[in-house]
């Protein structure tokens, strides 16, 4: 009995609350205990607004009130996560074509490496010294290995 009066009591003092053209706040206290408020303190929740507008309190403490410029702090939002996924697509074309680049010249390579009879290095001078066949099957080993690095295994 005792519960329900003091619920009677809250209720009847929220409803006169409610009717005076006052915000109202809604928070909830160290030991869970949920409270009402004219005042906004640090994460109270703005319940019922008495002009029609939030305060200025309610919109700094993030709660869900709607306001005449959030339709513009929303278009702005949507504006950024628009240029930052622009960006993005951006990035990841620069990217795969780096990578189509790397690939065929990789796969240049090995061509050379595969169709040449006999391969060389060049000394100090600038003359050729032509390498051994095991040398050569080394250096083609190497270039098939960049290419499938640069192009993905599988490739010709």
């Amino acid at each position: 009995m005792r519960h329900l009066t003091f619920c009677l009591l809250a209720l009847t003092g929220f409803i006169g609350i409610a009717q005076a053209n006052g915000d109202v706040y809604r928070y909830t206290d160290d030991r869970g205990q949920i409270h009402f408020t004219d005042r906004w303190r640090p994460g109270a929740e703005l319940v019922k607004s008495g002009t029609g507008t939030p305060s200025r309190t309610a919109a700094a403490s993030n709660t869900p009130a709607v306001s005449g410029n959030q339709g513009n702090s929303n278009q702005s939002n949507a504006n950024q996560r628009l240029a930052a996924e622009a960006a993005a697509r951006a990035m990841n074309q620069d990217v795969a074509s780096k990578r189509a680049e790397q690939c065929k010249s990789a796969k240049e390579r090995y061509d050379k490496a595969i169709t040449a009879r006999r391969m060389y290095k060049t000394d100090d001078k600038g003359n050729r010294v032509f390498i051994s066949d095991a040398e050569a099957d080394q250096t083609r080993l190497q270039a098939r290995q960049a290419m499938e690095e640069a192009c993905g295994t599988g490739s010709p």
